[in-house]
């Protein structure tokens, strides 16, 4: 097992491999992104557009851009000597003293807050949709894509298309016993939108018995 260590947002060096930062809500999660989006531009010479950010939600990746870029100005600023209204971030100032070369940092600092919009900050949906986009081929996908974030329209189409294709050819018994639960395509609609599947926890990835609706 591996050691759990407190983050030095300043000092940490990331080897090669998967690295977990965990915290808890308001402890400062977006502010150390912005700050090793920073690091990662200065120290390394990465381009926004060669780092990837994912999160849930769009109002999450529209505050992520804002704070990124805001972080990005404040740098830029104070390597430029202007502190504006954030001169006591003492841990910032003391990060700024020690590189080496200043002016170097300041130079790639205002490069990537030019094309700051090349940075790909997306939902994970987006980011999945993104990546078979680009690898369609190896993945054995379409080339065209389409996020569908509301599938409801596509079952209700398939559930009218089985009714009226499929349930005429059932005999009148078992037309009576259909009708008893659901007397319309809407109402068999929602019993299968309606039910769920049991939840289960990775590894086990086992896919569920298929639904009996008894008749």
């Amino acid at each position: 097992m591996h050691a759990v260590t407190t983050l030095d947002l300043y000092r940490i060096r990331f080897s090669p491999g998967i690295h977990l930062l965990e915290a808890s809500a308001g402890t400062g999660k977006t502010y150390s992104i912005a700050q090793l989006v920073v690091r990662f531009i200065v120290e390394e010479g990465i381009g926004v557009e060669e780092m990837g950010v994912v999160t849930f939600t769009r109002a999450a990746t529209a505050e992520l851009r804002q704070r990124i870029h805001q972080r990005l100005c404040q740098v830029r600023d104070r390597l430029a000597g202007r502190n504006g209204n954030d001169g006591d971030d003492q841990a910032l100032n003391d990060w700024i003293a020690g590189l080496a070369d200043p002016e170097t940092a300041r130079k790639r600092v205002a490069a990537e807050l030019l094309k700051l919009d090349l940075m790909p900050i997306q939902t994970i949906h987006s980011f999945c949709q993104h990546a078979l986009r680009q690898q369609a081929l190896e993945a054995g996908e379409l080339l065209g894509q389409t996020l569908l974030e509301d599938d409801r329209a596509f079952s209700q189409a398939i559930v009218d298309d089985f009714w009226r294709c499929q349930l005429q050819t059932l005999s009148q018994r078992h037309w009576r016993r259909i009708l008893q639960r659901t007397a319309t395509p809407d109402d068999l609609a929602g019993l299968i939108l309606s039910w769920q599947p049991p939840v289960k926890f990775v590894p086990e990835v086992d896919l569920p018995e298929p639904m009996k609706v008894p008749l």
